[in-house]
């Protein structure tokens, strides 16, 4: 099924997968092990819950695409982000993997991978999530996320003691962004397992000036995805001009 399934894959994606192979098997294999191993205690308890999961259909493959196959996916997609920058080419990933039952790994996978990382990478995080909503992550995907995390949140805590303080942040940016209603600080799960989060959570939206204060949270200083897409379009006006006029001292004044 794997065969079958890579065989299928775009020629970008196996190119992208390739780079990552070669960059981190050598250099990040120990982190890596430890990151699989701290992931797949994480999601242990939830393997019972998968059985109808496991039905999922990619449009990428003949055969379902197995839960463990999509993981592997997602941790390699995530670690070149992590790299690149590059949102688009994430959710692109996303999309192309196809197997919508799965997609709330991807925000478990991503927070899990994050919060050992520095406040670029939660940055990034937070970003994906704010992109790709809507048309790639669903409400109902993005809660569930959460909600796993926090039902594992005792657990993940022996590993990583600041997870409480990292969720909190990611539940207020997710809020903040509109990927997820204020109502989910009353998410009976949420408040089940993760109190003290939701708590935190709240202090955050509450504070003053908590909008500008949420949008930089991470401290990262990443160029917004919207001034990237204007400086590309102005870029491309002003060649455009450019050519159409010739006049290099107009194009310079822009």
């Amino acid at each position: 099924m794997e065969s079958t399934l890579r065989n299928r894959l775009s020629q970008k994606s196996m190119d992208r997968m390739q780079k990552i192979h070669e960059k981190y098997t050598e250099s990040n294999k120990e982190k890596a092990a430890i990151e699989s191993e701290v992931l797949y205690a994480s999601t242990e308890a939830a393997e019972g819950e998968t059985v109808k999961e496991e039905n999922s259909v990619s449009t990428l493959s003949d055969e379902p695409i197995s839960l463990e196959e999509y993981k592997t996916q997602i941790d390699e997609a995530l670690r070149e982000y992590f790299v690149t920058d590059d949102v688009m080419e994430i959710l692109y990933c996303i999309e192309e993997l196809d197997a919508p039952l799965y997609r709330y790994q991807v925000v478990m996978r991503a927070i899990s991978l994050a919060v050992d990382r520095g406040s670029k990478e939660k940055e990034l995080v937070s970003r994906l999530f704010s992109v790709g909503f809507s048309h790639y992550l669903s409400l109902f995907q993005v809660t569930k996320g959460f909600e796993k995390l926090f039902e594992r949140l005792s657990d993940l805590q022996l590993d990583c003691p600041h997870i409480a303080d990292d969720l909190s942040k990611f539940l207020a940016r997710a809020i903040t962004d509109e990927v997820l209603p204020p109502s989910i600080l009353n998410d009976f799960i949420l408040k089940e397992y993760g109190a003290e989060v939701l708590t935190m959570t709240e202090t955050l939206l509450n504070m003053p000036h908590s909008f500008e204060y949420m949008e930089r949270v991470w401290g990262a200083r990443i160029a917004a995805l919207e001034d990237i897409q204007m400086t590309k379009k102005l870029l491309v006006d002003a060649i455009a001009e450019f050519y159409d006029s010739h006049d290099a001292a107009e194009v310079e004044d822009r």
